[in-house]
């Protein structure tokens, strides 16, 4: 491809949706929820952080907004609270969303009796 329609096909591309960077608003946003789920589970951030495979000043400049985790430091979080990254992802961006994902976090490591009971439960519950 010739040099100038190289440079209009790069000119046609849409931006990103969203800036490379967390600005400040969302990184403290995304420590408050990452606090939040945090507490949830009764962790220390000294708990999160050995069970995650990071640094304790890690768990807390980025609940406090003050550091933009990378995706492998945002798998380990989750890992260490364990979610999958679909729920924490899904819980950041989706709020009601959440416990549905989580509750298939639970059953992933279920044998697949314990999974067909709990249908069972849920079907009773909410009816077919």
């Amino acid at each position: 491809m010739p040099r100038a329609e190289r440079k209009s096909a790069r000119a046609s591309v849409p931006p990103l949706p969203f800036p490379g960077r967390l600005d400040l608003d969302d990184a403290r946003r995304f420590g408050r929820y990452i606090r939040q789920l945090r507490e949830e589970r009764e962790l220390t951030q000294s708990e999160l952080a050995t069970r995650a495979g990071l640094a304790v000043d890690s768990v807390r400049r980025i609940e406090r907004g003050q550091l933009s985790p990378s995706l492998r430091s945002v798998a380990k979080l989750a890992t260490g609270m364990e979610l999958s990254l679909h729920s924490l992802f899904g819980g950041y961006e989706a709020p009601g969303s959440f416990l549905a994902d989580r509750i298939c976090d639970l059953l992933a490591h279920r044998p697949p009796e314990d999974v067909l009971s709990a249908r069972r439960v849920i079907v009773a519950l909410l009816g077919t």
